[in-house]
């Protein structure tokens, strides 16, 4: 046996793992780990949104309101379909078919529940947006599973 040969070989072997320790240490190792859709992401991105009224509500017209404007004019006037409409499409589009939703709209203390009671919260947020009227539109967002 060539005592040479195996030292050297254990001596490559030795160094390589070194060297991929160290890249690791230096790299740093990605999380894969995805704990679902950001509940607070995806609020802001709506209710900080600005939407002409046609959008939103059939024959509504060119004007631009804040989309916190609109949902407290369907919670205020009690005509929340094309509100729910708006918001489940934009929920799918957002979390896709495998997550669930709830949101909560509450503006001069009339509250109004939109998507799911089912599902366990994956993500969750409240928040409070002025409105343009006057009052402020408390909302809570679930993604549930």
């Amino acid at each position: 046996m060539n005592r040479r040969g195996l030292v050297s070989t254990l001596d490559a072997v030795i160094f390589v793992t070194i060297l991929a320790v160290a890249a690791c240490a230096v790299i740093g190792v990605p999380q894969i780990a995805h704990d679902g859709p950001d509940a607070s992401e995806i609020c802001d991105g709506i209710f900080d949104a600005r939407l002409k009224a046609e959008e939103v509500v059939e024959g509504g017209g060119g004007t631009v309101y804040p989309m916190a404007d609109l949902a407290a004019m369907a919670v205020n006037s009690g005509e929340t379909s094309f509100i729910e409409g708006y918001m489940d499409g934009v929920m799918r589009d957002a979390i896709g078919d495998r997550y669930g939703y709830r949101i909560v709209l509450d503006y001069n203390g009339i509250g109004v529940t939109l998507g799911t009671e089912d599902g366990d919260p994956v993500s969750s947020c409240t928040r409070e947006y002025h409105v343009t009227g006057g009052g402020v539109l408390k909302v809570s967002m679930a993604v549930l599973l």
